[in-house]
Parts: structure tokens; sequence; C-alpha cells
């Protein structure tokens, strides 16, 4: 929608870097090259034929120098930011008698260290009146209030962002909201779970009751 209706300057941030564009188009022929490569690729190229212009960067939303260093890169390729859109996430559904530390630390870290991390380069970015974004929208999750089963440490990730939306809330430049997503029909991590167990629209009934299971 960006990308068709307000030729947008996009910078998509991930934990993993896309080959140099030079070699895309060879790389698109190369059959033992990684699914997800290939789709990563031909999704940038789809929003630039939409009318974007696309960044895409590796940094890890949890580093505080990883995001300094992303807006830094946003600055000089394009000059300003106007909006954020913070939807790292990971998922990880499961009883709380098997989680351990470091399942439920994976879980939190995207949405509670990588919202500070975020946020803090934001701020320290922001001496630059082209550098204050007028929105930064926080991607959570009904789960922060519905008890869905499996997701003690989603939920508490989510409620995090939450929190912190509204602790944000008398910022001087930047609006901070919280959207408390359900399921995404097409994409995200409760679509891709669903194609892993092989549905076609998403069965919320099912994947919950995959949750209990598993």
């Amino acid at each position: 929608h960006l990308a068709r209706s307000a030729q947008a300057r996009l910078v998509l941030v991930g934990r993993a870097a896309l080959p140099p564009r030079a070699q895309w188009d060879a790389m698109l022929q190369d059959h033992a090259l990684s699914a997800a490569v290939v789709q990563r690729i031909r999704l940038v190229r789809s929003l630039e034929a939409a009318g974007a212009q696309v960044l895409p960067l590796a940094a890890d939303v949890t580093e505080p120098a990883a995001m300094r260093r992303v807006l830094t890169e946003t600055q000089k390729h394009f000059g300003a930011l106007h909006g954020v859109l913070h939807t790292a996430g990971v998922l990880d559904d499961g009883p709380l008698q098997l989680k351990d530390e470091a399942a439920v630390r994976a879980v939190l870290a995207p949405k509670v260290q990588g919202t500070i991390a975020l946020c803090s380069a934001l701020d320290a970015a922001a001496k630059d009146a082209a550098m204050r974004p007028a929105f930064v929208a926080l991607f959570s999750s009904i789960s922060a209030f519905a008890g869905l089963a499996g997701q003690f440490d989603y939920a508490a990730a989510n409620a995090f962002m939450d929190a912190y939306a509204q602790q944000r809330a008398d910022h001087p430049h930047t609006q901070t909201i919280a959207i408390a997503w359900g399921q995404w029909q097409d994409v995200g991590m409760a679509a891709a779970l669903a194609r892993r167990l092989g549905m076609g629209e998403i069965d919320i009934d099912a994947l919950l009751a995959h949750a209990q299971i598993h």
C-alpha cells in the first residue's frame, strides 16, 4: 500500500543480510539458493515495481549500536525518517513447565530489548529534526490480554510493548502507539505456522489446539 499510494522510501531491517544487488539476477537462477533468500529478493523487487525505493539493511534490533547504524544509513540514503514500524517478534509456544530461561529470553528479546534499543536510538538521533519520525508503531498482540495457551512469554513481551507506548505518551516529537494485532491471514508468524502445518487459510482453533498439544 505504501509503495503504490505514496511511492514510499522504505528501510527494511532484518537479522539476515541480503546479497549485493548486483548478484540478484544470477542468484535467482541458482536453484540451490535458499528459498527464504529468493523470497526476500522477490519481495523487495515487487515493492520497487509498485513504486517504492527500498533499502534493505541487516541488524539485530536488540543491539543499540546496530540501531544507531541503521538510522545513520537511513539518513545517508534518504535524508529523513518519517515513521517507524517495529514488527520484530519470536513465537515459541509451549507450556510454562517445559520452558527454560534461554527460550524465554529469546521470545522477550525482540519486543522488550528491541523496543528499548530502537527508541533509545531514535531519541539520540532526534537532535536532527529530519530524524524525528511522526510516529513509532509497535506491533503488539492480543496475546497480551487474551490468555492464549502456551504464550506466557509472548504475552509478557507484548504487554511490555503496550506499557512502553503508554509511558511515551508525552514524548515531545514522536507519537508512540502499540497495536494489538490478531493473526494475519497471509503474512506474519501465525500465517507461517499455518503453512508449516499444511493449512490453507488460518484456522485459529487448530492453531490453538496445536499450541496446547506442543
